[in-house]
């Protein structure tokens, strides 16, 4: 009984201790899709980083669309 309290709770702490430091390495920013006017299958990419977010120290950066 107690091994399986014991598995809970490394469990849990070991997802919170993930989750916190995934959080600390990670960049997030916004990017917009612009298609080109003459051309059929090409577009255009912008991207937008929130500032002050130390990207050098930063494993990836997460972009959402605008």
């Amino acid at each position: 009984m107690y091994e399986a309290v014991f598995l809970l709770l490394g469990v849990i702490v070991g997802t919170i201790i993930t989750t916190v430091l995934n959080r600390t390495k990670t960049g997030y920013g916004f990017f917009k899709l612009e298609k080109i006017p003459d051309e059929e299958d090409l577009y255009t990419i912008n991207m937008r980083l929130v500032p002050d977010q130390k990207l050098n120290e930063k494993k990836r950066i997460i972009l959402t669309r605008e």
